[in-house]
């Protein structure tokens, strides 16, 4: 029995037959979606937590099955629930709404060639609490650069040739990968002695662009027609009975 099938009706209302057989057992399948409003989050930098006070930063408006993602200095990310009593680690050095399709770009430093690489990935939806890896596990292995941006560029020192001229330029990560699985070590950045790497574009605010999309799926709400008065007819089914004066007054008797 689906109870969003049902329809809501006074406190005082029997309510619906489940059946006319006996009842055996009754179990929890699921619990559907709640039709309430989010709720809105911030997360405080100098206390580490979450809260709804619009302290610190908006992370956006959670529903009961969203999480929040936090990625570490080390290269890791985990997920977690917006309950207001987590605490949060230090080294975190992002936290956002977690959104399963958004696309992420990250440079990572290879521990045993010092090579540099890019890839671009979605976060998997792993268990609350799990921390993963989603660079390169080898010993020396270090995250350079994250973006949400979906078109990210980068300025890029490198060093070139035997003589190692130095050659800055502007790079388009998209152009060098496309989208592929977190785990993947990624395609070389440069084959180049890369210095240094900058981001060039802004950094995404998912929780502005949830509150854009959901302004443009709302319904435009059409005009109702102003109340206008009608004239009514009144027709008269006896005229025989109807008296007229000489000043056209009708005479009820």
């Amino acid at each position: 029995m689906d109870f969003a099938s049902i329809a809501i009706k006074g406190k005082a209302s029997m309510g619906n037959l489940v059946t006319k057989y006996p009842v055996k057992k009754i179990t929890f399948k699921s619990a559907g979606k709640s039709t309430l409003s989010g709720r809105k989050i911030w997360y405080d930098d100098v206390l580490k937590r979450l809260n709804v006070d619009e302290r610190g930063v908006y992370l956006g408006e959670f529903e009961s099955d969203d999480k929040i993602l936090m990625v570490f200095e080390d290269g890791s990310y985990e997920l977690s629930n917006f309950d207001l009593s987590n605490h949060f680690d230090d080294k975190m050095i992002r936290i956002e709404k977690f959104h399963p399709e958004h696309v992420y770009a990250a440079i990572h430093r290879d521990g045993k060639t010092g090579a540099y690489y890019v890839k671009r990935f979605v976060f998997d939806d792993i268990p609350l609490g799990k921390r993963v890896k989603f660079i390169n596990e080898e010993a020396g292995s270090k995250l350079i650069l994250l973006t949400n941006n979906p078109e990210p560029v980068v300025k890029i020192r490198q060093l070139k040739g035997k003589s190692q001229v130095e050659e800055i330029l502007e790079q388009p990560l998209n152009e060098i990968i496309d989208v592929k699985k977190i785990k993947a070590q990624g395609n070389r950045l440069s084959f180049h002695n890369v210095q240094e790497v900058e981001a060039l574009t802004q950094e995404i605010d998912l929780a502005q662009q949830d509150n854009a999309q959901e302004q443009q799926e709302e319904p435009e709400t059409t005009a109702q027609p102003e109340n206008k008065t009608q004239d009514i007819p009144l027709e008269i089914t006896n005229p025989e009975d109807v008296q007229i004066d000489d000043d056209g007054q009708i005479g009820l008797f």
